[in-house]
């Protein structure tokens, strides 16, 4: 019985987060790139407001004082896989910043051809591959 109490409100928490969002402060780092901090809301002070709970996580998440945005949760992307290549512009949702993650792509392709390449030069099977990358990592 408690084993479905407990499933039943964590369906409804999971629901609720998914259709009412939360505040999250996306920090702008000076390379470009942001940070997403979500409140953890169970650290949250009994004598707290919810705004000064989020003024004290906020501000203890950003010692270097970036520029930030809070955004409402439902503006992130759902899937992570990306999350290195996310951009954000003043009042818009985080987006995939294509073009970074197109030259990303482009030299992790570039690397795995050289590597193919000097590997077909060799002559050399795999494993003896992996055994000539393992000595030369020691």
């Amino acid at each position: 019985m408690i084993k479905k109490i407990f499933f039943i409100c964590l369906f409804f928490v999971l629901i609720f987060q998914c259709f009412y969002g939360y505040t999250v402060r996306v920090l702008k780092n000076v390379d470009g790139s942001i940070k997403v901090i979500h409140p953890a809301f169970n650290s949250k002070k009994e004598s707290e407001s919810l705004e000064q709970f989020l003024n004290r996580v906020f501000s203890k998440a950003n010692p270097d004082n970036l520029t930030y945005e809070d955004i409402d949760s439902s503006l992130i992307p759902g899937d992570r896989k990306d999350r290195n290549f996310w951009k954000k512009d003043n009042g818009k949702a985080i987006e995939i910043d294509t073009d970074k993650k197109s030259i990303h792509e482009a030299e992790k392709l570039d690397k795995k051809n050289t590597k193919d390449a000097l590997k077909l030069k060799l002559n050399l099977t795999t494993d003896e591959w992996n055994l000539l990358q393992e000595k030369i990592t020691e």
